[in-house]
């Protein structure tokens, strides 16, 4: 889906994010763009949950072995 995209895409943004600020010591315009996918990969991936759950679980029971 869509999530092998959103989280690569949440580490790499953090992860720069913080290697600008240790060495430069204030962020550049690519660090506040990675702060910034990191914060709103939060809201992508709780809101491709929301709604692919109760697609894949319609009476919110587990499959049976049937």
């Amino acid at each position: 889906m869509v999530g092998w995209l959103i989280v690569p895409l949440y580490v790499a943004g953090g992860t720069y994010a913080a290697y600008v600020m240790v060495t430069r010591g204030h962020p550049d315009a690519h660090a506040v763009f990675g702060t910034w996918t990191q914060d709103w990969c939060w809201y992508l991936l709780l809101a491709l949950a929301v709604i692919y759950v109760p697609l894949f679980f319609p009476d919110w029971r587990l499959l049976s072995r049937r």
